[in-house]
């Protein structure tokens, strides 16, 4: 049997041979340049995605932190109103009372003593000192008392009435002076006594409850 004879020429099979290892070169590196891109596109998006995910919590905590700190202004302006109110209750609950306390003043007053105006108000704490301290505390009141005498003496008499009571940690005559009223001379004064509500008890030992009742106005 005769054996085969290739009539290709040997240069055109080496030529076909390297075209045929290109051809196969150029698909594998196709099919990896496929593949990369594949493995990108799934990276990119993961990552998209997560990054998607990541700005819509940083959004959720914005907002939830924009809530806590307006529920934080609205317990501040609470808590402010709670102390004011607690103060103020303090302040209710620890005064003497009042009404007793005007009665044993009028109870002191002669007649020739004439009443214009009473108040009762609170009495500033100063501002604190170098050493930080304050010499008078923010539950002192003060009765202040305005109106005419009849004379000097009779005005020191009241006053020394007033101190008398125990009641008031001082009595101070802020003024006083002469002032012609339907063509007669009296003295007018104004009279300012200091007090704290856990040492004033209008019912003191030893004093006996006023019946006089006093007033913002007109002759006792």
């Amino acid at each position: 049997m005769t054996p085969g004879v290739n009539l290709i020429p040997e240069p055109i099979r080496r030529a076909r041979m390297v075209a045929s290892r290109l051809r196969a070169w150029g698909a594998a590196w196709i099919a990896c340049t496929l593949l990369c891109a594949a493995v990108a596109g799934v990276l990119f998006s993961r990552h998209t995605t997560r990054v998607a995910r990541q700005e819509s919590e940083r959004r959720d905590l914005e907002a939830r932190r924009a809530q806590l700190e307006a529920q934080a202004t609205s317990a501040g302006r609470t808590l402010a109103d709670l102390s004011r109110r607690l103060s103020i209750a303090d302040t209710v609950r620890n005064h003497p009372d009042w009404s007793a306390l005007l009665r044993a003043v009028a109870a002191r007053r002669s007649e020739g003593i004439t009443f214009e105006r009473l108040e009762i108000a609170p009495v500033s704490p100063p501002a604190k000192a170098a050493t930080g301290a304050t010499s008078v505390s923010s539950d002192r009141f003060a009765l202040r008392l305005r109106g005419v005498s009849d004379s000097q003496p009779t005005l020191w008499s009241f006053v020394r009435a007033l101190e008398s009571l125990r009641l008031f940690e001082n009595v101070k005559t802020v003024n006083s002076g002469a002032r012609d009223v339907a063509g007669s001379q009296v003295i007018e004064f104004s009279i300012e006594c200091a007090l704290s509500p856990r040492r004033a008890r209008p019912g003191a030992p030893g004093e006996k409850p006023a019946a006089a009742s006093a007033s913002t106005g007109g002759e006792q």
